[in-house]
C-alpha cells in the first residue's frame, strides 16, 4: 500500500516538474509567435476593384450620368441610401454634385458631373489605407502638391501640410494631411502615411479642373497649383523633398 501511494507520488511530482512547465513554454512560444505574425493592411471600398481606377463600382469618369449614378450607390450594400442626395444646381465649373455617405458615416462620397457626365469623384474619411496601399492599388504619384496647413510665408515656419499626390494621366489623386499626426510622420511622406482623402477624375477633364484651382481648393489658382506641382521623387522628408506652396 505504501508502495502504491509512493508511485502515486512520483507521478504526480514528474508532472508537476515535467510536464506542466513544458506546456507554459509551449503555450508562451504561441503567443509570443502569434504577436509576432504580420498585422494585415485592413481592406478598403477600393479593394478588391471591380473595376480600374479611376473607375469606381461601375461608375466611370468621361462616361456615367448622374441616373447611372444614383442607381449603383443605391445596390451598394454599404452606401446609406438615406444619404444620397444631389446638389440640384451647379457648383464651380461642375453642373451637378452627387453625395453618398458610405461604410456606415466614416467616408463621404462626392461626385462632380460636367455636362450630364461624372468628371470628378471625391472620397472623403476614414479611407483604410497607407500611403503605401496607395501606390500599391492606384498608383505611383507623378506629382506633389504640398499645401502649408500653418506658416507658408518665406519667413514662417510651417508646422503641418495636406500632401497632394496626382496622376494627370490615369485620373487618380490621394492626399493626407498632417494635422493630426504626431512623430516623425508629421515631417515626412512614409509608406505608413495614412491617406484622407482619393479622389479620381476624367483624364480628358484634367485640364479644366486644374485651371480652375480645383485640386488645390481652396489655396492655390490653377496656376499657381501648377508652379507647386512637384516631380515625386519618393519617400523622405517633407520640407527637403516637396517645398510647400505659398500661400498669398
Amino acid at each position: 500500500m505504501l508502495l502504491a501511494e509512493d508511485n502515486n507520488v512520483s507521478k504526480t511530482d514528474y508532472f508537476l516538474k515535467i510536464r506542466v512547465p513544458t506546456f507554459i513554454v509551449t503555450l508562451l512560444l504561441l503567443v509570443i509567435l502569434i504577436g509576432c505574425k504580420p498585422i494585415s493592411k485592413q481592406s478598403s471600398i477600393f479593394s478588391p476593384q471591380i473595376c480600374k481606377p479611376p473607375c469606381w463600382q461601375n461608375i466611370y469618369p468621361g462616361k456615367s450620368s448622374l441616373i447611372d449614378v444614383v442607381d449603383i450607390l443605391n445596390k451598394l450594400d454599404f452606401v446609406d441610401p438615406k444619404t444620397i442626395s444631389t446638389q440640384g444646381e451647379p457648383w464651380a465649373i461642375f453642373n451637378d454634385v452627387v453625395y453618398a455617405t458610405l461604410q456606415t458615416g466614416k467616408i463621404k462620397a462626392e461626385i462632380f458631373f460636367l455636362g450630364d457626365k461624372v468628371s470628378k469623384i471625391n472620397f472623403s474619411g476614414t479611407i483604410n489605407m497607407d500611403f503605401s496601399q496607395a501606390i500599391e492599388e492606384l498608383g505611383t504619384p507623378e506629382y506633389i502638391i504640398n499645401i502649408p496647413l500653418s506658416g507658408g510665408m518665406p519667413l514662417a515656419p510651417t508646422s503641418s501640410f495636406n500632401i497632394i499626390a496626382i496622376i494627370p494621366e490615369q485620373g487618380i489623386g490621394y492626399s493626407f494631411d498632417t494635422r493630426s499626426v504626431e512623430g516623425k510622420l508629421k515631417k515626412e511622406i512614409q509608406p505608413e502615411s495614412m491617406i484622407t482623402k482619393i479622389f479620381f477624375f476624367n483624364p480628358n477633364d484634367y485640364e479644366i479642373i486644374l485651371n480652375a484651382g480645383l485640386f488645390s481648393t481652396p489655396y492655390l489658382t490653377g496656376e499657381e497649383t501648377q508652379k507647386y506641382m512637384i516631380p515625386w521623387t519618393g519617400y523622405g522628408s517633407i520640407l527637403e523633398k516637396y517645398p510647400p506652396a505659398i500661400i498669398k
